[in-house]
């Protein structure tokens, strides 16, 4: 189960990228209209390069969470079968 912190990070992330990335388009349109070709470009790739990386930080963070979860739930089901078979053990060193 995901915390409200784990979700909120994840949601931070992806909306930071989105918000990075129409900020840009934004500003390049804004400089391009005024004939900057250049600058519209940078403005163009900077925001599409941090965007990305922002993105692709918050895919890595949603996989680190799904494979906690993964471990928490195997190691709860190996905990419940070392205890069954703890409790065979001593049934068996009860009988003899």
């Amino acid at each position: 189960m995901t915390t409200f912190k784990q979700r909120f990070k994840l949601a931070e992330g992806y909306l930071s990228a989105i918000l990075l990335l129409s900020g840009s388009i934004m500003a390049g349109v804004n400089v391009l209209q005024k004939g900057d070709f250049k600058t519209a470009g940078a403005f163009f790739m900077g925001g599409l390069i941090t965007s990305a990386f922002y993105f692709v930080a918050s895919v890595n963070y949603q996989k680190r969470i799904y494979y906690q979860q993964k471990r928490a739930i195997l190691g709860e089901e190996t905990t419940e079968k070392f205890a069954e078979l703890y409790a065979k053990l001593d049934e068996l060193e009860k009988r003899g």
